[in-house]
């Protein structure tokens, strides 16, 4: 009788020869595989060599621990799984992280996931990562910083050795060990090739193991690659997670839209008089103001319970008039809509026609003393309702004192922040109709102002188009009861600027939350400059809304400085800047910043592509007393200005050059060129560079195409 070998022994055979063969191939590189039963035997099979650090997963060197309790069965509770609404996430993984891997001696490397454009769902707006692992947590990853990207696919391989740095953003580790999502909203970016690449890069030191696993099968090979970079924009070294003998996929996502819209309702460089129908915009503007205590408790007690109350006068919002509101515990006013959601996303909120959100996060009233409280100040006809929120965050801990205030026979209401422990880090504020761009958003998830002291929202009037003024556009007093309005575009005969901006995706605040840093290629970029003069007496809170259907390779980019702008020195005098560049599908870019009594600011519109220019953009400044209240705004080159009263009239830049401004002039166009009375459009702008100090150090990444 011939011999038999035992089933289970061959099998142990085969297994090792794999094992084998596999060692043999992976052993120039610098990645690790564990097992997880023992410390020895854990330790006995990390792969590396000497002059590198390995990379290995937290099962070799950390002691496993129980899994942390999920209540109401949510993914977490100190982040939000996702930033926005997306139409698409893209997504490999299952949610869970069974393990989660870093260099073993610390270091430096980027992880990425590759996803195919799917449904035409090509215009990226978050990437969410989890960290950690639940079955080894590590407490000492929270806080860590870390940079996300999106990376095009130039050769259509899935491979990133080739990827070209699309868009990036900072982050911060929080709720590692949790399988919570952790989203960071990137500048709106659009995918032109058939797959993408998003993940991070991460510095770490040793024992720290900060890139979350999902290794549940089934799991998608070849979709997961690590690279030991220092650069965010250099991929070339990439490799499969497989050739490290790992099976699993990092917990990476991204967020999708459709991209590509076809322009509707934007205002043309050239009015016609053809009359559009529009929606007024609200606008913010800082206040000061303190909470007025409510009085009356509407018995919402609960968590996730919305309480349907009856509005002592009648209140507009947009175009309609309401008698009730609908009040979520969660921290928003509905109108239309009795939604208890928990989980907030960046507006639009889809399908939440008319609603106001002071500060829509995971809140929770169900202890004493907590509750939704309102009360009424002054008499008729200029009553002001208010509606206070005293909260908690869910499940029971922390401040979230908060007011909502609407105003009688105004589309007025005002938004005033007690003690808000989380801040704006979860949750979000703003007011929107509908969808885009029948909204304004103050801020989400950590970007855009912050959830202190008070904001009035003022709805802006549509207005009318009115014939373009054929004469000069000296100063003249313009602008609508909430500020002023300017339309512009960027073609090859504007003036250039050296480098562009970085766009840090935080929008500036008051008092100032972000530092100016520069992109880093000297490519000369169009761009339009113009000026204003603060003559109100005191320092103001500027508010600059900018809005455009100039998307991709169009993107512009808008930025203040105070005093003057160097076109070769583009961080000099900066005070401020949008942050990401506007775009009709994603939030508004609204972006703040303070000029003293008497000075003077220019808000610069530039090209993000060097020579792609914009056909047409506009931007709102606030309050009307910088803008309106003192002189019109006037281009220092060839930008298109609107001064508007109650419409929006296009001066075109023809003008007539003098040598003597007008003494109530606030906002000033110097020509260095000879111009003609009829002169359209050829002057350029010459601004003697003034100095200034050294910005903070920031990274600055290489071009993207």
């Amino acid at each position: 009788m011939k011999k038999q070998i035992n089933p289970t022994i061959k099998a142990h055979l085969i297994r090792g020869a794999f094992y084998l063969i596999l060692l043999v191939a992976v052993c120039a590189i610098p990645f690790a595989l564990a097992a997880r039963n023992t410390t020895a035997g854990r330790a006995s099979r990390v792969i590396s060599r000497s002059n590198l650090s390995a990379l290995a997963p937290a099962s070799a060197f950390r002691a496993p621990a129980a899994a942390l309790p999920k209540a109401k069965g949510r993914n977490g509770i100190v982040a939000k799984l996702l930033a926005n609404t997306p139409l698409l996430t893209y997504m490999i993984d299952d949610g869970t992280a069974e393990d989660s891997i870093g260099l073993t001696s610390g270091g430096t490397f980027a992880a990425v996931n590759s996803f195919p454009v799917t449904g035409g769902n090509n215009v990226i707006t978050s990437i969410s990562i989890a960290w950690g692992t639940p079955a080894f947590p590590d407490p000492t990853l929270n806080g860590l910083p870390y940079t996300v990207g999106l990376w095009s696919d130039p050769n259509g391989d899935g491979s990133p050795t080739d990827a070209v740095l699309l868009a990036q953003a900072p982050g911060i580790i929080a709720a590692a060990g949790t399988d919570t999502f952790i989203t960071t909203p990137i500048p709106p970016t659009m995918v032109t090739t058939t797959n993408f690449f998003v993940g991070f890069l991460i510095t770490h030191t040793a024992g720290q193991f900060p890139a979350a696993f999902d290794e549940t099968a089934p799991t998608l090979p070849n979709r997961s690659w690590v690279a030991i970079t220092s650069s965010i924009s250099d991929l070339s070294g990439a490799q499969t997670i497989e050739s490290a003998g790992l099976v699993g996929n990092w917990l990476i996502r991204a967020d999708g839209n459709t991209g590509g819209p076809t322009p509707t309702g934007t205002p043309s460089p050239t009015p016609t008089a053809t009359a559009t129908p529009c929606t007024g915009q609200y606008t913010v503007a800082q206040i000061t103001d303190t909470i007025v205590p409510g009085t009356t408790d509407i018995g919402n007690h609960g968590d996730d319970t919305v309480t349907t109350i009856a509005l002592p006068f009648p209140f507009t919002l947009y175009d309609q008039s309401f008698t009730s509101v609908n009040l979520s515990s969660n921290g928003n006013a509905q109108f239309t809509t009795t939604d208890t959601a928990f989980t907030n996303t960046c507006l639009p909120w889809a399908a939440h026609n008319y609603t106001i959100f002071p500060y829509w996060d995971d809140l929770y009233l169900v202890n004493a003393g907590f509750g939704i409280f309102t009360s009424v100040s002054g008499t008729a006809p200029n009553r002001i309702f208010n509606i206070e929120w005293r909260a908690q965050y869910f499940p029971g801990s922390g401040n979230a004192n908060f007011e909502l205030r609407l105003y009688e026979a105004q589309s007025r209401f005002d938004v005033i922040y007690g003690t808000v422990d989380s801040g704006n880090t979860s949750a979000t504020a703003g007011v929107q109709k509908n969808t885009a761009p029948n909204f304004t958003q103050y801020f989400c998830n950590g970007a855009g102002g912050a959830a202190t002291g008070a904001q009035s929202y003022t709805l802006q009037p549509c207005g009318s188009p009115t014939p373009t003024p054929t004469g000069s556009p000296s100063a003249s007093p313009s602008g609508t009861p909430s500020g002023c309005i300017v339309t512009g575009s960027l073609d090859s005969s504007d003036p250039t600027q050296t480098d562009r901006l970085f766009r840090s995706g935080i929008p500036q605040t008051c008092p100032p939350s972000t530092t100016c840093a520069v992109f880093g290629d000297p490519s000369p970029r169009h761009y339009d400059a113009y000026t204003f003069t603060n003559n109100t007496g005191a320092t103001q809170c500027v508010t600059v809304d900018p809005t455009t259907e100039c998307v991709g390779t169009n993107y512009i980019f808008v930025a203040a400085y105070l005093g003057s702008f160097d076109p070769n020195n583009i961080c000099a005098n900066w005070i401020g800047d949008s942050g990401s560049s506007p775009d009709p599908t994603a939030p508004p870019v609204t972006f703040m910043f303070e000029v003293p009594n008497g000075q003077t600011f220019v808000v610069v519109v530039s090209e993000v592509t060097p020579g792609a220019g914009c056909p047409s953009y506009m931007f709102t400044v606030a309050p009307q007393s910088v803008c309106g209240g003192g002189g019109s705004p006037t281009p220092t080159a060839t930008a298109t200005a609107t001064a508007t009263t109650t419409a929006t009239a296009t001066a075109t830049a023809t003008h007539t050059p003098t040598a003597t401004p007008t003494a109530t002039a606030t906002a000033t166009h110097t020509p260095t060129a000879t111009a003609t009375a009829t002169a359209t459009a050829t002057a350029s702008a010459s601004v003697s560079p003034r100095p200034s100090p050294t910005p903070r150090p920031r990274p600055t990444p290489p071009p993207r195409p």
